[in-house]
């Protein structure tokens, strides 16, 4: 027999007395292993996160400076004339001053001028935003990540 053909009581898993038969203990899943696997990937790391961000992390802080690159000697142009020419009039230079904020050089200039690197290794500064920290050694082409994963440059088209 397939177990198709049997009476409905039985494929139910009921006895001829009316009585359901118990699942084994071990085929059923307890509640803890149901909600095991949520708390683990879940539930830990949500808690280290804000334990961390709560108690730990030092304050953030963003910094913006706005500047307009124009080539000297070029007289300025009309309001019809930039829409017909678009922003494509100084781009170049727009690209120029990108590229130098995100080099090297910049950074060399920041260490040296402006001792960026003290900055950055205070103290009072957390453990994963200090550097160097335990990811990172001091040498100057981690600066170098650690200040392009810190800093952003971003080009906004001129008002008016």
């Amino acid at each position: 027999m397939d177990g198709l053909s049997l009476p409905l009581e039985r494929a139910e898993g009921t006895s001829g007395r009316g009585s359901r038969t118990r699942l084994s203990r071990h085929k059923r899943p307890s509640r803890l292993r149901q909600w095991l696997p949520i708390f683990i990937f879940v539930g830990i790391p949500t808690l280290l996160a804000t334990g961390y961000y709560c108690a730990i992390a030092s304050y953030q802080y963003t910094s913006e400076a706005r500047f307009v690159v124009r080539t000297p000697g070029q007289p300025q142009p009309s309001v019809v004339s930039s829409l017909l020419e678009g922003a494509s009039g100084s781009e170049s230079d727009t690209f120029s001053v990108h590229d130098y904020i995100l080099s090297r050089d910049a950074l060399r200039e920041l260490v040296e001028n402006d001792r960026l690197r003290e900055l950055i290794s205070e103290p009072n500064i957390d453990f994963l935003s200090r550097f160097p920290n335990f990811l990172t050694f001091p040498t100057f082409e981690h600066l170098y990540k650690y200040y392009l994963n810190h800093v952003d440059v971003d080009t906004i088209p001129p008002r008016g």
